[in-house]
């Protein structure tokens, strides 16, 4: 792990949100009323950041799935799965030990 990170492989992603969180808390510090400042901080948050929707447009994810149609959208993809077969070419000489 390197000296001052919580784990031991934190991407840049990681990273960012750390940053997030020092920036955030110096604008809650600055306010007048931190506990207000630091309720609409964390409301900009969430409609900037914690949606999914926003990943959506960036391609980051294919779909949004409802709660209500997880279960019909894991037994179609299951059972698209349930026929797939691995083909591998055939080999074409042995490997022989040296």
């Amino acid at each position: 792990a390197r000296p001052g990170c919580g784990h031991p492989r934190r991407g840049p992603d990681q990273e960012a949100a750390q940053g997030g969180k020092v920036l955030y808390a110096f604008f809650e510090a600055s306010a007048p009323d931190p506990l207000a400042k630091k309720a609409e901080l964390a409301s900009e948050y969430n409609e900037k950041f914690a949606n999914p929707y926003i990943a959506a447009e960036f391609g980051s994810i294919d779909e949004v799935i409802l709660p209500r149609e997880t279960r019909l959208k894991l037994v179609k993809a299951l059972a698209f799965l349930d026929t797939k077969r691995e083909s591998t070419p055939p080999k074409k000489h042995g490997n022989i030990p040296l």
